[in-house]
């Protein structure tokens, strides 16, 4: 399962950097397939980061020392409120949290401001995607946090 965690990671990257393109491009050029395929890859990044923030939950509340993370920021003596809070005990986690939460606001401004704004957010999402892109690389490539031991 872990391995469902980092490829959903780097799925995520994928799509954030497609949609930053997809944002510029379509807004620069008025291509309305161009801007609502952005705007789907805002939901989609949001949704597989989710994904990868539950998992690594799951695996600090079942303590699932196979997974470094785990082994490293948690005990079996440790309480369950804080196993929740060993999440950002550690640089991985700290960056993962980052992640959802600039996705999850992503999300909202985008669901909230697509109607409203429709010239001007193409370019947010575009912002907002290659912030996440940034943060999604970083995890990918320097500090992943579902390394196993095994």
């Amino acid at each position: 399962m872990p391995l469902i965690g980092f490829a959903s990671l780097q799925i995520a990257l994928v799509i954030s950097l497609y949609g930053v393109w997809a944002g510029y491009w379509g807004a620069r050029h008025n291509r309305f397939g161009l801007i609502v395929s952005a705007r789907r890859a805002v939901y989609l990044v949001g949704g597989l980061v989710t994904l990868a923030m539950a998992l690594l939950l799951f695996f600090l509340v079942t303590q699932d020392f196979s997974v470094e993370y785990v082994a490293r920021y948690t005990s079996r003596d440790l309480p369950r409120v804080f196993l929740l809070t060993a999440l950002w005990a550690g640089n991985a986690g700290s960056l993962l949290f980052w992640l959802w939460l600039l996705t999850m606001f992503a999300v909202l401004v985008t669901y909230q401001n697509h109607r409203r704004h429709p010239d001007l957010m193409p370019y947010v999402q575009a912002v907002m995607l290659l912030v996440a892109a940034f943060f999604a690389s970083v995890l990918v490539f320097l500090a992943n946090p579902f390394v196993t031991l095994n």
